[in-house]
């Protein structure tokens, strides 16, 4: 009997990984990004992550990062905005300097996130809006599972 080979072709991830450091709180970082890019963002569930730091292991401890989340304002898309401090909590410690991460994911048509650093730049408290690669992340995989 002969063996049959299966190829499974899996189409890289597509999403858009941007940090933004702004002199903003998350609230109008967020109104000011759903009036400049036309989105629709909203308050959503926030992420709980334990810190790396715990006195009592006993206890279970969270920290919540708050999260915005669009869903509706382009069917096909998802755009979140997470909040990268807490305290003296960070989200992604290689990110230490940044303030709130804004994802773009879906299926990506070609170019279709082109500009959108140009336009986060733009708006206006917006000190840096940087391409992150998501490899040189730790913990991606739980923000891409939202």
């Amino acid at each position: 009997m002969v063996k049959k080979k299966i190829k499974l072709v899996l189409h890289p991830p597509s999403y858009s990984l941007i940090a933004l450091s702004c002199s903003e709180t998350l609230h109008r970082i967020c109104w000011l990004i759903n009036t400049n890019l036309d989105l629709q963002l909203k308050e959503s569930t926030p992420m709980k992550i334990q810190p790396t730091l715990q006195i009592d292991k006993a206890k279970q401890i969270f920290v919540e990062f708050p999260t915005y989340k669009d869903e509706e304002s382009h069917p096909e898309l998802t755009f979140l905005v997470i909040k990268n401090k807490i305290d003296t909590q960070l989200l992604f410690k290689e990110l230490q300097n940044i303030d709130f991460l804004f994802l773009a994911k879906g299926d990506k048509k070609e170019n279709q996130y082109d500009g959108l650093i140009q336009k986060l730049k733009k708006i206006p408290g917006v000190l840096a809006a940087i391409p992150i690669n998501p490899e040189k992340l730790s913990n991606i995989n739980f923000i891409l599972n939202i």
